[in-house]
């Protein structure tokens, strides 16, 4: 399998981004529904591109997958997950790890993501890239009728961030 990584350009990676967010059309209904919590839509997807550290995954020339980084105050990054249906867990692993390494070794803090409690395969993805559930819970949006719970997921540069002090 032939994957790479490649920070995204807004404009030059419109398509792409395009491309992206038609995934969330596939996706079960329950995850259509959460999604529709946040209310963003294309045009807003792409406008913030131009402000956020976005990484497309590529498997065999093609965009399988695409990964936010939104800047907070204490430089600290929001991450987003779009990936394609059927998109193989060993692919976003190797992608995702790498990522993260590289950004740990630019000297990021850390990263951190709020999970819906029904995305099992988020929830393992996170966890084999070292996340750790920190406890925080919210609940926002609905599918099916019922509530939906949204746990964070942390992972912190220990070579920026002392934990022992």
């Amino acid at each position: 399998m032939n994957v790479s990584i490649r920070l995204m350009d807004a404009e030059r990676d419109a398509e792409d981004l395009r491309i992206a967010w038609g995934w969330m059309d596939s996706s079960p209904r329950w995850f259509r529904e959460s999604l529709a919590t946040w209310k963003e839509t294309l045009d807003e997807f792409i406008e913030d591109a131009e402000r956020e550290m976005i990484y497309g995954i590529y498997l065999e020339g093609e965009i399988t997958a695409v990964i936010r980084f939104i800047p907070d105050k204490n430089q600290m990054f929001d991450l987003h997950l779009y990936a394609k249906r059927k998109t193989p867990f060993d692919v976003l692993l190797q992608g995702c790890r790498s990522i993260k390494a590289y950004l740990f070794d630019k000297g990021v803090k850390g990263l951190y993501g709020w999970i819906n409690t029904r995305h099992r395969g988020v929830i393992r993805l996170y966890r084999e890239l070292g996340f750790t559930d920190n406890g925080a819970r919210e609940t926002k949006g609905e599918a099916h009728g019922r509530p939906l719970e949204w746990m964070n997921f942390v992972s912190v540069n220990e070579k920026v961030i002392d934990l022992n002090a």
